[in-house]
């Protein structure tokens, strides 16, 4: 009997957007039959932009992404730290807001300096437990980019076991990685 080598591919956040808009667009061509037998699946992951803010603190910390001390202070100034998942994978702190509505601002920011529609509408904004806020940046978006697919997703156990409930991010295509 031969044997079957099995393999397996891990998808992370940076598939996440490519696959949801590359399966829509298969879905359309299959669908008006155009470009038969041509591979029509294409993933752009250098151009998915993850911009997100946590509420608390205490999951980062205990995640060792930053110290008890930095914690304890960011959590008495009320940081909200804007994060970004950078070209190696890494996690990266890019400004360290005080305040929610500032770092909500922020993330709209980064979105208006680099969304390119072109490449796909599709936006999508992930949250931990915290619905009312995604709701809200979701009328932000479209209020902006009346154009935009908005979609609202709920984040999995083990992003919210890094982040904490409260988590809000803003997933898009284009150029602010």
């Amino acid at each position: 009997m031969p044997e079957i080598k099995k393999t397996s591919r891990n998808i992370d956040s940076y598939d996440i957007l490519s696959l949801i808009e590359s399966s829509r667009s298969a879905a359309s061509i299959a669908k008006s039959n155009k470009l038969r037998n041509r591979p029509v699946i294409r993933l752009w992951t250098r151009q998915v932009c993850h911009w997100f803010t946590v509420d608390m603190l205490d999951h980062l910390r205990h995640g060792g992404r930053i110290s008890a001390a930095s914690a304890a202070i960011g959590t008495v100034l009320n940081i909200k730290p804007l994060l970004h998942v950078a070209e190696d994978g890494t996690l990266k702190v890019m400004d360290k807001p005080r305040g929610r509505k500032k770092a909500f601002k922020l993330q709209m920011s980064k979105m208006e300096q680099g969304w390119m529609p072109e490449l796909g509408k599709l936006v999508v904004i992930g949250h931990g437990d915290s619905i009312e806020t995604a709701l809200e940046l979701k009328e932000t978006v479209l209020s902006k980019y009346p154009d935009a697919e908005v979609h609202i997703a709920d984040i999995g156990p083990v992003i919210g076991a890094h982040t904490g409930p409260g988590m809000l991010a803003l997933i898009f295509w284009g150029t602010t990685r």
